[in-house]
């Protein structure tokens, strides 16, 4: 995983720690990515959580050992938008970019909107 720099905003803290977990195969880090959401995003992890629910864990050689790079980051006081390159060590997954937008709520950033593309190559 990409290193975050001391002096990167909370928002951003907040959307790379949302993506560590998200791109996890243990269920309880993604259930723990969703509360880092609200709104849309956060129904969307509640309905991926409730599908994984009871599903055995993949073996060893089918984990996503997910990695990811920064390309585009945009923020004011209130929101912040981030594009990432994700990597997932799967060999049928192409170019994989996230973008996820996160929103000033009860003080703290939360993800409130999580949008994702493969590309095929």
């Amino acid at each position: 995983m990409m290193a975050m720099s001391g002096d990167a905003p909370d928002s951003r803290t907040v959307a790379d720690r949302f993506l560590k977990l998200y791109y996890d195969d243990d269920l309880d880090r993604v259930r723990e990515a969703a509360q880092l959401c609200t709104g849309i995003a956060k129904s969307r992890l509640e309905g991926e959580i409730k599908f994984m629910d009871g599903a055995p864990p993949p073996e060893p050689a089918d984990r996503l050992n997910a990695s990811f790079r920064l390309l585009y980051q945009r923020s004011t006081p209130a929101e912040a938008t981030y594009v990432y390159r994700v990597h997932l060590r799967t060999p049928d997954t192409g170019q994989l970019f996230t973008k996820l937008v996160l929103i000033q709520e009860g003080g703290r950033w939360v993800v409130s909107r999580l949008d994702e593309k493969e590309r095929n190559l």
